[in-house]
């Protein structure tokens, strides 16, 4: 297996670990925001192996998972925030 395919195969794992947080997003649970924030940071993680020969579109992808990342950061936030207010 080449550099570029082995790449190519832990960028797709990565993928598809972010998108199985979908769900669990969806329902609010605890952790799944932390999980998918993470999940977003291993995929930007990831892209540098791309870095030769892919810049232009490593570099739009890993702007593209932080800002993700961020919103995500802002619905954890909300999620705190509601979970609060319901115990009490």
């Amino acid at each position: 297996m080449t550099t570029t395919s082995s790449a190519h195969s832990l960028l797709d794992r990565q993928l598809h670990v972010l998108l199985g947080y979908l769900p669990a997003l969806r329902d609010a649970t605890p952790d799944s925001v932390h999980d998918a924030r993470v999940a977003t940071r291993r995929f930007r993680e990831t892209l540098r192996y791309f870095a030769d020969s892919h810049q232009r579109q490593a570099d739009h992808m890993k702007k593209a998972m932080r800002e993700t990342g961020r919103r995500l950061g802002e619905a954890g936030g909300d999620m705190r925030h509601a979970r609060l207010l319901a115990r009490m």
